[in-house]
C-alpha cells in the first residue's frame, strides 16, 4: 500500500558533511551552520526540491500523517 503513495522513485546525492571521520561520529551535535558549505547547499536544493514535487498523500479523504504511514507500512 506504501508503494501505492510514492510512485515515483529519485535518487540526490550529497557530500559529506564532514571530511573528518572523528567529527562525522559526532554530527548530531553540530549545528547546520558548522557543516561544509557544499553540503548545505546541496540541503537547501533537496529540501526545494521536495517542497516543490511532493503533494499530501490522502487515503479515504483524509489526509495521512508520518504516524500513519508508518502503520501502513
Amino acid at each position: 500500500m506504501v508503494r501505492n503513495f510514492f510512485k515515483d522513485i529519485d535518487c540526490f546525492t550529497l557530500v559529506r558533511p564532514w571530511e573528518d571521520e572523528a567529527i562525522l561520529q559526532n554530527l548530531s551535535k553540530l549545528r547546520q551552520r558548522d557543516l561544509r558549505l557544499k553540503f548545505n547547499q546541496q540541503i537547501d536544493l533537496l529540501r526545494s526540491k521536495l517542497f516543490k514535487k511532493v503533494k499530501h498523500k490522502a487515503l479515504r479523504g483524509k489526509n495521512i500523517s508520518g504516524g500513519m504511514l508508518v502503520e501502513l507500512a
